[in-house]
């Protein structure tokens, strides 16, 4: 049983703050405040996939369509699941939808940018298809 559910965030208040109180508890790393994540969230091309249990933001996926060479390519960044959701596939099916209605949009291309110590979130991003490419650094 699914004790979750995904959808797109919204270009709201609500969803801004939401996106920014889940970052802060998981990734840590923007600086962005909800204003200015309500402002990304206007931009067209850009895509953020939330996981909620009950009324709880519990995940969150920052995705962006972006040119490449003859193709459109989906770019996922910023990929978070609050600690008591780990290991219940809240990460694997914020991608699976991102890069499914990625692949609705056009995108031919799919490139996730991750850490080289971030061994959960490579294999997430495995597990739905994307290989390990380049070098690390």
């Amino acid at each position: 049983m699914v004790e979750y559910r995904i959808r797109r965030a919204l270009a709201s208040m609500a969803d801004a703050q939401a996106i920014a109180r889940l970052e802060a508890a998981t990734l840590g790393d923007s600086d962005l405040t909800p204003a200015e994540m309500l402002s990304v969230l206007r931009l067209s091309g850009q895509f953020v996939y939330l996981a909620y249990a009950k009324e709880d933001c519990v995940g969150m996926l920052a995705t962006f369509d972006a040119p490449a060479p003859g193709a459109t390519r989906l770019e996922l960044d910023m990929l978070g699941v609050v600690q008591d959701w780990r290991g219940r596939g809240v990460a694997k099916e914020l991608v699976k939808r991102a890069i499914a209605e990625g692949r609705v949009r056009g995108c031919t291309q799919m490139r996730a940018i991750v850490a080289t110590d971030n061994l959960a979130s490579r294999c997430v991003f495995e597990h739905c298809g994307l290989e390990v490419h380049g070098k690390p650094r």
